[in-house]
């Protein structure tokens, strides 16, 4: 099967597209084309929201069995009217329970991973996007890759672990800063809880950013060396309860696809945007606020039987519908249909994988 895939943004949260792709296109299951485009304009229309300014950085194309699907990655809910308008397909990962197109799909959880190996599209777009000596510094630094998230179902003692990072408030945004704010009272609230419930079986905190010792500083680590992304992945498949919040724009966190990765037990925010086949009970414990979340935590610390299930679902799940190769061969294979109603609580219906 030949695939077209039309990029213009090296951002993060592509990462995980273009990797599926790649991976793909190694094991033989398709023929991918890469098209390196200018980067589109910023919207210039003085009503638009700042969130959506560059949203077009967050976005891709694929063409396939005369299909063109867009890909829209960005933490927010709200759709491109213009990619929508020519696409047949449009892929959203923060996608919404409302009514909308029967174009628009959910796409899935996202994080940041590379493919293993050497990865000739991933340099082909470093070198056009930014030149050479970007690409060159680029691959000169260990990229985190799938089988560095990969991780068998844990057997140890019940750990805890939830790292975070604060968000700073952006200037003129009114509402967008009051909603960070409010995010971090969560999470910080959440750490303090954590903290207090567990002691020495916890690890919480926040990275320790400017903004993070100056608002709170009593739930910054005291070992900032844990919140370096390849030692916390390292620290991460070594614990097997990871608790996750909801990220900017109420998003489903990359921490929320890492621990999925990883085979951990998940305490998870109860989610805002559909996941396909994601189910709370199953993949993860749901909680509201602090209380309820060390409530979720000391069940699973207490019920190894349930730890185990959990893992064991993550570890299905993984392999059927997040793994980038997956999570793009699901993608090109939706069609045209009606969209699926969604099962009780709003959730995509559970198909077993």
């Amino acid at each position: 099967m030949k695939v077209t895939l039309d990029c213009w943004s090296d951002q993060p949260h592509l990462s995980q597209v273009y990797t599926g792709l790649a991976m793909l296109h190694r094991a033989g299951e398709i023929e991918l084309q890469q098209k390196v485009s200018p980067p589109p304009p910023l919207n210039a229309d003085p009503q638009c929201p700042p969130h959506l300014v560059d949203a077009k950085t967050g976005l891709c194309t694929v063409e396939s069995n005369g299909l063109r699907y867009c890909i829209d990655v960005c933490d927010t809910h709200e759709i491109d009217a213009e990619a929508l308008e020519s696409c047949d397909v449009y892929l959203k990962r923060s996608y919404a329970r409302e009514p909308m197109s029967a174009k628009v799909r959910p796409l899935g959880l996202n994080y940041r991973v590379f493919a293993d190996g050497f990865d000739f599209f991933e340099l082909e777009r470093r070198f056009r996007m930014a030149g050479w000596k970007q690409a060159a510094r680029y691959f000169g630094r260990r990229q985190l890759t799938v089988s560095d998230f990969e991780a068998d179902v844990p057997n140890g003692e019940p750990r805890v672990l939830f790292l975070c990072r604060t968000w700073e408030p952006e200037p003129e945004r009114g509402p967008a800063s009051a909603a960070r704010a409010l995010i971090n009272d969560s999470r910080a609230e959440c750490i303090t809880a954590l903290r207090k419930a567990f002691g020495d079986r916890c690890i919480a905190g926040f990275s320790p950013s400017a903004h993070a010792l100056a608002h709170y500083p009593q739930a910054v680590v005291t070992d900032p060396s844990i919140t370096e992304r390849r030692r916390y992945v390292q620290l991460m498949r070594s614990i097997p309860i990871c608790v996750a919040t909801l990220g900017l724009h109420r998003s489903n966190g990359w921490k929320l696809a890492e621990y999925i990765a990883s085979s951990r037990a998940i305490v998870c925010e109860e989610l805002q945007h559909d996941v396909p086949n994601l189910l709370p009970g199953r993949n993860f414990l749901p909680f509201r606020n602090a209380s309820e979340c060390v409530e979720r935590v000391g069940e699973l610390m207490e019920s190894s039987a349930q730890r185990t299930a959990i893992a064991k679902a993550n570890r299905l799940y993984y392999l059927a519908y997040l793994r980038p190769d997956r999570l793009m061969a699901n993608a090109l294979s939706e069609i045209l249909a009606p969209r699926p109603q969604p099962a009780a609580g709003g959730l995509s219906p559970n198909v077993p994988p």
